[in-house]
């Protein structure tokens, strides 16, 4: 699954990445006003990818993880991979795709899997590449809190963040202890990071949030200058080696997550309840609730205007 809003420079690399990885992406443009779905469509014409669009003027990662989830189910998955629009995921093992990694997994009884995510970011940049991955080659480690691939299993939901799923009552996490690789590629140019941030905090403030308000993500974002370049010396360079520095050298705007001890109990299962049917109906309602006043409101101030 990958969910997808305004990456035309880095769109096509991710769906190749994952063709590549042995995997059939499914795609959902959240209404892009760039080249992005175009490039999509291109993919999908090939018969390559399946995609859909879903427009939505505030950013809803809650429904936008339904839909596509929903566009998974269709192609009747054994696993599932939930995979951002600026990531690239692999085995970590040369010569070993995702997709093969994650058939010995399942062969070996575990049906989650957890990754290692590595932060690539603008710095010392070769100008002549033509791809993200040869342009951005400094990293450091992030974080693990990443259990993005699962077995399908009838009755799973996705939690509202995307960093783990919920399995039906009774079915048993059965973690793999290996860790997988995320290459995660946030912020690619200058024109990409302002334009980037820009979209984020327009989207939030549509969704009735203030500059005041704003998650602790993007504010960590927003006290540190991405638009520049990152002093190659507080980084790493990957040589395409598969050998990853696990130091968190540079560790600019990531909240920090639970640990898997907590989230997770000893014997299986998650320590964190899932919300019910009826608290899950009650927040929609809620939600239906501002959207329609909001819309009354803009309808509102239209008429105004025109008088």
């Amino acid at each position: 699954m990958i969910p997808t809003f305004n990456d035309e420079d880095i769109i096509s690399e991710v769906l190749e990445n994952m063709r590549d990885q042995g995997t059939f992406p499914v795609v959902l443009d959240n209404g892009s006003s760039d080249n992005t779905f175009n490039i999509c469509k291109k993919f999908s014409d090939r018969g390559k990818i399946k995609l859909s669009r879903f427009y939505s003027e505030s950013f809803n990662m809650d429904s936008i993880l339904e839909i596509a989830y929903d566009m998974a189910l269709i192609e009747k998955p054994d696993w599932i991979v939930l995979c951002a629009s600026d990531e690239l995921f692999e085995s970590g093992s040369k010569n070993f795709k995702l997709s093969e990694a994650i058939s010995q997994i399942d062969s070996e009884g575990y049906n989650l899997i957890q990754f290692n995510r590595f932060d690539f970011f603008m710095s010392d940049d070769d100008k002549s590449a033509k791809t993200i991955r040869e342009k951005l080659r400094y990293y450091s480690y992030q974080d693990d809190f990443l259990y993005r691939a699962w077995k399908f299993i009838p009755g799973i939901r996705l939690l509202e963040d995307g960093h783990y799923p919920f399995f039906p009552e009774g079915q048993k996490y059965i973690i793999c202890p290996r860790k997988l690789v995320i290459r995660h590629y946030t912020f690619r140019s200058k024109e990409q990071a302002e334009k980037k941030i820009r979209d984020r905090i327009d989207r939030k403030i549509r969704n009735k949030k203030s500059n005041k308000d704003l998650d602790q993500h993007l504010k960590n974002i927003l006290s540190h200058e991405f638009t520049k370049s990152v002093d190659h010396n507080l980084l790493t360079k990957y040589n395409e080696d598969n050998h990853w520095n696990l130091e968190r050298k540079y560790v600019p705007y990531v909240v920090q997550h639970p640990k898997k001890s907590d989230v997770f109990s000893d014997n299986g299962f998650l320590k964190r309840k899932p919300k019910t049917v009826i608290e899950l109906s009650i927040i929609l309602k809620e939600k239906n609730k501002k959207i329609i006043a909001l819309k009354k409101r803009l309808e509102e101030l239209k008429k105004k205007k025109r008088l």
